[in-house]
Protein backbone atom coordinates (compact mmCIF):
# COMPACT_ATOMS: atom_id res chain seq x y z
CA UNK A 1 0.00 0.00 0.00
CA UNK A 2 2.81 2.40 0.86
CA UNK A 3 4.53 1.68 -2.46
CA UNK A 4 1.32 2.40 -4.39
CA UNK A 5 0.63 5.55 -2.33
CA UNK A 6 4.11 6.86 -3.22
CA UNK A 7 3.33 6.37 -6.90
CA UNK A 8 0.05 8.26 -6.55
CA UNK A 9 1.83 11.07 -4.67
CA UNK A 10 4.52 11.25 -7.38
CA UNK A 11 1.96 12.56 -9.90
CA UNK A 12 2.27 15.98 -8.21
CA UNK A 13 5.77 16.33 -9.72
CA UNK A 14 7.14 16.28 -13.26
CA UNK A 15 8.98 12.99 -12.69
CA UNK A 16 5.90 10.93 -11.85
CA UNK A 17 5.44 7.18 -11.71
CA UNK A 18 2.20 5.34 -12.47
CA UNK A 19 1.10 2.13 -10.83
CA UNK A 20 0.60 -0.92 -13.06
CA UNK A 21 -3.09 -0.99 -12.04
CA UNK A 22 -3.70 2.25 -13.97
CA UNK A 23 -5.06 1.93 -17.49
CA UNK A 24 -2.41 2.69 -20.15
CA UNK A 25 0.23 3.14 -17.42
CA UNK A 26 3.01 1.84 -19.65
CA UNK A 27 2.53 4.14 -22.65
CA UNK A 28 4.08 7.56 -23.10
CA UNK A 29 1.80 8.17 -26.09
CA UNK A 30 -1.61 6.55 -25.74
CA UNK A 31 -2.59 4.83 -28.98
CA UNK A 32 -6.11 4.88 -30.43
CA UNK A 33 -6.33 1.11 -29.89
CA UNK A 34 -5.58 1.60 -26.17
CA UNK A 35 -8.45 4.07 -25.81
CA UNK A 36 -10.71 1.57 -27.54
CA UNK A 37 -9.63 -1.26 -25.18
CA UNK A 38 -10.11 0.90 -22.08
CA UNK A 39 -13.71 1.70 -23.04
CA UNK A 40 -14.43 -1.86 -24.16
CA UNK A 41 -13.41 -3.07 -20.69
CA UNK A 42 -16.35 -1.03 -19.37
CA UNK A 43 -18.85 -2.78 -21.71
CA UNK A 44 -18.86 -0.05 -24.34
CA UNK A 45 -19.02 -1.64 -27.79
CA UNK A 46 -17.61 0.39 -30.70
CA UNK A 47 -16.00 3.00 -28.40
CA UNK A 48 -14.73 5.30 -31.15
CA UNK A 49 -18.06 5.12 -32.94
CA UNK A 50 -19.92 6.04 -29.74
CA UNK A 51 -17.61 8.99 -29.06
CA UNK A 52 -17.92 10.12 -32.70
CA UNK A 53 -21.74 9.97 -32.57
CA UNK A 54 -21.85 11.97 -29.34
CA UNK A 55 -19.40 14.56 -30.69
CA UNK A 56 -21.49 14.88 -33.84
CA UNK A 57 -24.66 15.40 -31.77
CA UNK A 58 -22.85 18.23 -29.98
CA UNK A 59 -21.98 19.80 -33.33
CA UNK A 60 -18.25 19.49 -32.69
CA UNK A 61 -17.09 17.04 -35.35
CA UNK A 62 -18.32 15.27 -38.46
CA UNK A 63 -15.43 12.85 -39.11
CA UNK A 64 -14.78 9.64 -37.14
CA UNK A 65 -12.75 10.60 -34.09
CA UNK A 66 -10.42 7.59 -34.26
CA UNK A 67 -9.21 8.75 -37.66
CA UNK A 68 -8.65 12.34 -36.49
CA UNK A 69 -6.83 10.99 -33.40
CA UNK A 70 -4.49 8.89 -35.59
CA UNK A 71 -3.85 11.81 -37.96
CA UNK A 72 -3.07 14.12 -35.00
CA UNK A 73 -0.65 11.52 -33.60
CA UNK A 74 1.11 11.35 -36.98
CA UNK A 75 1.37 15.16 -37.15
CA UNK A 76 2.73 15.26 -33.60
CA UNK A 77 5.28 12.53 -34.39
CA UNK A 78 6.37 14.34 -37.56
CA UNK A 79 6.71 17.66 -35.70
CA UNK A 80 8.83 15.99 -33.00
CA UNK A 81 11.17 14.13 -35.35
CA UNK A 82 11.30 16.08 -38.64
CA UNK A 83 13.07 19.41 -38.34
CA UNK A 84 11.25 21.10 -41.23
CA UNK A 85 7.77 19.67 -40.49
CA UNK A 86 5.03 22.25 -40.84
CA UNK A 87 1.57 21.71 -39.37
CA UNK A 88 -1.03 24.14 -40.71
CA UNK A 89 -2.60 26.33 -38.04
CA UNK A 90 -6.08 25.28 -39.22
CA UNK A 91 -5.20 21.64 -38.44
CA UNK A 92 -4.13 22.59 -34.91
CA UNK A 93 -7.32 24.58 -34.37
CA UNK A 94 -9.51 21.73 -35.66
CA UNK A 95 -7.74 19.21 -33.45
CA UNK A 96 -8.52 21.25 -30.34
CA UNK A 97 -12.20 20.81 -31.25
CA UNK A 98 -11.69 17.11 -32.05
CA UNK A 99 -9.80 16.59 -28.79
CA UNK A 100 -12.66 18.21 -26.87
CA UNK A 101 -15.10 15.82 -28.57
CA UNK A 102 -12.89 12.87 -27.59
CA UNK A 103 -12.57 14.08 -23.99
CA UNK A 104 -16.31 14.67 -23.57
CA UNK A 105 -17.16 11.30 -25.13
CA UNK A 106 -14.62 9.40 -23.05
CA UNK A 107 -15.71 11.13 -19.84
CA UNK A 108 -19.46 10.81 -20.47
CA UNK A 109 -19.34 7.13 -21.47
CA UNK A 110 -17.16 6.17 -18.51
CA UNK A 111 -19.35 8.19 -16.14
CA UNK A 112 -22.42 6.29 -17.38
CA UNK A 113 -20.57 2.96 -16.96
CA UNK A 114 -19.52 3.87 -13.41
CA UNK A 115 -23.08 4.87 -12.60
CA UNK A 116 -24.22 1.39 -13.67
CA UNK A 117 -21.50 -0.17 -11.51
CA UNK A 118 -22.50 1.86 -8.46
CA UNK A 119 -26.13 0.85 -9.00
CA UNK A 120 -24.99 -2.80 -9.16
CA UNK A 121 -26.87 -3.17 -12.43
CA UNK A 122 -26.59 -6.95 -12.95
CA UNK A 123 -27.40 -6.81 -16.68
CA UNK A 124 -24.59 -4.29 -17.18
CA UNK A 125 -22.13 -6.13 -14.91
CA UNK A 126 -22.72 -9.39 -16.80
CA UNK A 127 -22.11 -7.60 -20.11
CA UNK A 128 -25.67 -8.18 -21.31
CA UNK A 129 -26.55 -4.48 -21.46
CA UNK A 130 -23.90 -2.20 -22.93
CA UNK A 131 -23.28 1.52 -22.47
CA UNK A 132 -23.85 3.64 -25.56
CA UNK A 133 -24.05 7.31 -26.47
CA UNK A 134 -27.81 6.78 -26.94
CA UNK A 135 -28.11 6.44 -23.16
CA UNK A 136 -26.92 10.04 -22.75
CA UNK A 137 -29.19 13.05 -22.92
CA UNK A 138 -27.36 16.26 -23.78
CA UNK A 139 -28.32 19.49 -22.05
CA UNK A 140 -26.49 22.48 -23.55
CA UNK A 141 -26.05 26.08 -22.48
CA UNK A 142 -25.11 28.44 -25.32
CA UNK A 143 -24.91 32.17 -25.92
CA UNK A 144 -27.75 33.45 -28.07
CA UNK A 145 -27.31 37.11 -28.89
CA UNK A 146 -27.02 38.97 -25.59
CA UNK A 147 -28.64 36.10 -23.67
CA UNK A 148 -27.90 32.50 -22.71
CA UNK A 149 -30.15 29.56 -23.63
CA UNK A 150 -30.42 26.19 -21.93
CA UNK A 151 -31.66 23.47 -24.29
CA UNK A 152 -32.25 19.74 -24.06
CA UNK A 153 -31.97 17.31 -26.93
CA UNK A 154 -35.33 16.47 -28.41
CA UNK A 155 -37.03 19.72 -27.41
CA UNK A 156 -37.62 22.50 -29.90
CA UNK A 157 -37.90 25.29 -27.33
CA UNK A 158 -35.40 26.45 -24.73
CA UNK A 159 -35.76 25.15 -21.19
CA UNK A 160 -34.60 28.48 -19.79
CA UNK A 161 -33.26 31.78 -21.12
CA UNK A 162 -31.12 34.02 -18.93
CA UNK A 163 -29.36 37.33 -19.20
CA UNK A 164 -26.08 35.93 -17.84
CA UNK A 165 -24.34 32.58 -17.65
CA UNK A 166 -23.86 32.98 -13.89
CA UNK A 167 -27.60 33.32 -13.35
CA UNK A 168 -28.52 30.40 -15.63
CA UNK A 169 -25.86 27.79 -14.84
CA UNK A 170 -26.67 26.79 -11.21
CA UNK A 171 -30.25 25.83 -12.08
CA UNK A 172 -29.08 24.07 -15.27
CA UNK A 173 -26.61 22.01 -13.19
CA UNK A 174 -29.39 21.08 -10.80
CA UNK A 175 -31.68 19.96 -13.64
CA UNK A 176 -28.80 17.99 -15.16
CA UNK A 177 -28.11 16.19 -11.90
CA UNK A 178 -31.80 15.25 -11.50
CA UNK A 179 -32.01 13.99 -15.08
CA UNK A 180 -28.51 12.40 -15.08
CA UNK A 181 -27.73 14.40 -18.20
CA UNK A 182 -24.52 15.46 -19.89
CA UNK A 183 -24.19 19.23 -19.52
CA UNK A 184 -22.08 21.07 -22.10
CA UNK A 185 -21.51 24.82 -21.82
CA UNK A 186 -20.46 26.53 -25.04
CA UNK A 187 -18.74 29.90 -25.31
CA UNK A 188 -19.56 30.35 -28.98
CA UNK A 189 -20.10 28.09 -31.97
CA UNK A 190 -18.17 24.89 -31.30
CA UNK A 191 -15.99 26.38 -28.55
CA UNK A 192 -16.71 24.40 -25.36
CA UNK A 193 -16.19 26.21 -22.09
CA UNK A 194 -16.84 23.25 -19.77
CA UNK A 195 -18.87 20.08 -19.35
CA UNK A 196 -20.19 17.92 -16.54
CA UNK A 197 -21.45 14.35 -16.55
CA UNK A 198 -24.11 13.37 -14.05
Amino acid sequence: MQDQAQKIASTASAAYELMPHALAFDQANVQDETIKLILKSFHIDDPWGEMSRLSSRLGLTALPLDETYRMAAQRRHRAAHVANADTPQADLHQFTIDATGIAIGFDALLTRALERMRARDSRYLQGIQKVSSNSLTVRAVRPHGARWRETVEGRTTAVKIGTSLDSLLPAARSRCARGKNLLVVFESGSQVREWDCY
